[in-house]
């Protein structure tokens, strides 16, 4: 190569070389600042643009997720208090069987009919609390319709239509029923025993739809999963290969700048030529 004080070829290629390793290095600190591979369709506009339409079903998954999530939860509360109600229902009708012994006092009747109209107020106590947002499903004949967002590559899931069931103690049939007398006691017997089935037959009911909008939320929440992953492999950067790439660039830039140094250095070598 000809000596010239015009040009410092190598001078240029080593700038050239440390600006591009430059431009390197400012990319992989990016990402590893921001944790993206892909920040911009610019970065890559194939994994950019599968990444954008991934979100999109993504968040229909979540909206559905949270959906199945919170009808589980309102059906939870119903078909609880339903099982507190069976349970008071066998309570009372054991109040009742025990105020037709032939042994009973008359003492021991009003006990035992004090008892009975006790428990008997709770079931509608506890009707009157099973409200979860805003909703009772054992108080009112409410109809509940739920609908999932259909979306390419979404979980496919039919509309339901959940009918509350009322549960207190006049649509029951056992209001007003009482131990005061023995045939009283036998009239509040059979009443809680139909009582009972007619609760046992809206927890299976409710039950059933509870169960279903849980494994619902639990197949949303699988799909919901896969997607944002798929996100993640599209656009996320392996901080682990840009450490890695930092480190190297890094040493690749104190030899460029070396490199640099040195040829700036060449143009002084024509001076020699000039000497005495």
């Amino acid at each position: 190569m000809a000596l010239s004080i015009n040009t410092n070829y190598p001078a240029a290629v080593a700038l050239l070389a440390l600006t591009s390793n430059q431009d390197q290095l400012d990319v992989s600190k990016s990402r590893m600042a921001t944790g993206l591979r892909v920040q911009t369709a610019a970065d890559d506009a194939f994994a950019w643009g599968n990444a954008e339409a991934t979100k999109v079903k993504n968040s229909v998954l979540a909206g559905n997720y949270a959906t199945a999530s919170h009808v589980a939860g309102v059906l939870s509360v119903a078909t609880g208090a339903a099982a507190q109600i069976s349970t008071v229902l066998r309570n009372i009708s054991a109040l009742a069987a025990s105020a037709t012994s032939s042994d009973v006092t008359a003492n021991r009747l009003t006990d035992i009919d004090n008892a009975y109209k006790s428990l008997l107020g709770s079931i509608d106590s506890i009707v009157n609390g099973a409200n979860a947002f805003s909703l009772n499903l054992i108080k009112n004949t409410t109809t509940l319709s739920v609908n999932f967002l259909q979306s390419s590559g979404a979980v496919a899931a039919s509309s339901t239509t959940i009918n509350g069931i009322k549960l207190d103690a006049t649509t029951l049939g056992v209001n007003g029923t009482d131990c005061s007398t023995v045939a009283n006691a036998q009239t509040a017997i059979a009443k809680c025993e139909a009582a009972i089935q007619t609760v046992a037959d809206a927890v299976a009911k409710l039950g059933a739809v509870q169960g279903l909008m849980e494994r619902t939320a639990t197949s949303f929440k699988g799909s919901l999963t896969v997607g944002e992953k798929a996100v993640s492999d599209y656009v996320d950067a392996d901080l682990g290969v840009e450490s890695s790439i930092v480190q190297a660039l890094q040493v690749k830039q104190q030899l460029t700048a070396q490199s640099l140094t040195i040829a700036n250095t060449n143009p002084s070598v024509l001076l020699r030529l000039f000497r005495n």
